[in-house]
């Protein structure tokens, strides 16, 4: 998941996706991850968009090619996808998705980037995930979430000096998409180094735990700049049901079925995991959230978008015409209008 951040001048916070995370996960300042509710390969997006200084649009015709790849599947025999999964084997080739990130990161890093990485001898493909530091090109702050599989707590990758340590990451912005795109059944884990560990770590995507890194967002502000309530806090999710147990499509209807029921108890935790709205909720209750969520503003698209499988990039269209038809309503134009006028009028501005 990603959530990226700019200086406190010129503060915007996002939180979480939009389809895909390469999420269309993310905003105004970039995307975060959430497809669905669900893990969808987002925070390669959100590094692409706010690394490689890519516009929305940009981004949704760069995930268009992508997911066609990356998700593209030939014929196999009714039922394969749950015997892959019984035998531990993902779903997608891990070596399509790292060759598209690294095709999309070459492409789209600046020409002063370009010059510094070849004087250090660093393929293109290869660019870090810190900040280089280039003069005159400017970029905000932008962090994901992945998940240390040996101990599931989460991690968040930097494209900034962290703040407790003022260590810059290591990893490549290809490896840090591939590790927070690593969801269960669809690939494998990702090995990383993380300072200040020299020993590589695997790690899963964030959104199995942290899907909805608004909390992360909270305390990231408080490390790097001692905000408790930053000037506009968007969160952008990507669709969510009633309930938890909504119908998730036709395998886990069959799992239910096959299985009397204890199959879909799978499906159902996924969902409790992965589950937005729900973090979002406890944004708008809790007290220890109370500075925090005065300028804070969502957007989530009810009802059918949450349905849609992450690898389903062929219903963009679909998630477009639902998205439209929820931001023409009074409720989201409302929150959009107030998102507006918070930015404009530099509303609790830190100092």
């Amino acid at each position: 998941m990603s959530v990226p951040t700019t200086p406190i001048t010129r503060l915007t916070v996002l939180s979480l996706g939009s389809p895909w995370v390469l999420q269309p996960a993310h905003t105004p300042s970039g995307y975060a991850r959430n497809q669905t509710d669900k893990e969808p390969p987002g925070d390669t997006e959100a590094q692409t968009k706010n690394k490689q200084r890519m516009d929305v649009d940009s981004c949704i015709i760069k995930y268009q090619k992508m997911s066609g790849d990356i998700f593209k599947r030939p014929w196999q025999f009714p039922g394969k996808p749950i015997w892959d999964a019984y035998f531990k084997k993902p779903w997608f080739s891990e070596e399509k998705l790292k060759r598209s990130i690294e095709s999309v990161v070459e492409l789209m890093i600046s020409p002063w980037e370009k010059t510094l990485l070849e004087s250090r001898g660093v393929r293109f493909s290869d660019a870090p995930m810190a900040d280089p530091g280039v003069p005159g090109v400017n970029t905000c702050n932008v962090f994901v979430c992945a998940v240390k599989v040996e101990d599931l707590t989460t991690t968040l990758l930097r494209t900034y000096p962290r703040p407790t340590t003022s260590l810059q990451e290591t990893c490549p912005i290809w490896a840090a998409g591939r590790a927070t795109t690593a969801a269960p059944l669809y690939f494998p884990p990702m090995k990383l180094v993380t300072p200040p560990s020299p020993l590589p770590t695997d790690f899963f995507d964030g959104g199995m735990k942290n899907n909805n890194p608004i909390a992360e967002v909270k305390d990231e502000m408080f490390l790097a700049h001692r905000v408790e309530s930053p000037r506009c806090v968007l969160s952008i999710g990507t669709g969510y049901l009633t309930n938890a147990t909504g119908d998730q499509g036709f395998w886990t209807r069959l799992a239910k079925w096959a299985t009397g029921g204890f199959g879909y108890l799978g499906w159902t935790l996924l969902d409790l995991a992965t589950n937005t709205q729900a973090k979002h909720l406890e944004i708008l209750r809790e007290a220890k959230y109370a500075q925090f969520r005065e300028n804070y503003v969502r957007l989530n698209v009810p009802g059918k978008l949450a349905n849609v499988e992450i690898e389903r990039w062929d219903r963009m269209e679909e998630m477009r015409h639902l998205t439209e038809a929820y931001l023409a309503t009074e409720e989201a134009k409302t929150e959009v209008r107030r998102c507006v006028e918070m930015l404009k009028d530099g509303r609790n501005f830190g100092t």
